[in-house]
């Protein structure tokens, strides 16, 4: 999203860092956690799973060393779990309904248990003005790729409403 979109949200050198949202309240009377309302309306919301999202069953089995069924899921950028979510409605970038109005990608295996990130053939090509980007992907990749976050937030005491960056190991280029 970094690269073709004005999403720059967490991205160091932008200067718009990511806000944890923790367990803050969704403001709508709905009951729900902030990051559950962003995650309803962005991967609930008229989503469906692409036919060619690669699983990883075999691989979630060797993880966990007990036999595993992956399944395919929706991921979002910005975070769920992220003050700017577009699933927030008072974020700088909210969509008016659901992820529908996102970019939409899917996670793609290759040979080697490589994956790319493709456009999905079945939606609208984007304009790069979405608010948003929303993926069919491995339910075992989106777990595993977002894990390490659980441990980033206690080791570095992150609270409701801190700003945090977004350092994606092999892919963030380093800083000059």
């Amino acid at each position: 999203m970094w690269r073709k979109t004005s999403l720059y949200w967490g991205k160091r050198s932008s200067g718009k860092p990511l806000t944890y949202l923790g367990n803050k309240m969704a403001g709508d009377g709905s009951g729900k956690t902030q990051q559950a309302r962003n995650r309803q309306l962005i991967c609930a919301r008229q989503w469906k799973t692409y036919k060619d999202t690669g699983l990883f069953s075999d691989m979630w089995t060797l993880d966990a060393g007990a036999a595993r069924t992956d399944s395919k899921s929706c991921d979002e950028f910005a975070f769920a779990n992220a003050l700017q979510s577009a699933g927030n409605s008072t974020s700088p970038n909210p969509v008016t309904y659901s992820g529908k109005e996102c970019v939409q990608t899917y996670l793609r295996r290759n040979p080697g248990d490589t994956m790319t990130l493709h456009l999905r053939p079945d939606a609208p090509a984007p304009t790069w003005k979405e608010p948003c980007g929303r993926s069919s992907m491995s339910n075992w990749q989106n777990t595993q790729s977002m894990q390490p976050f659980g441990d980033f937030i206690k080791e570095q005491r992150l609270m409701e409403n801190d700003n945090y960056w977004l350092d994606l190991d092999g892919f963030t280029a380093p800083a000059p």
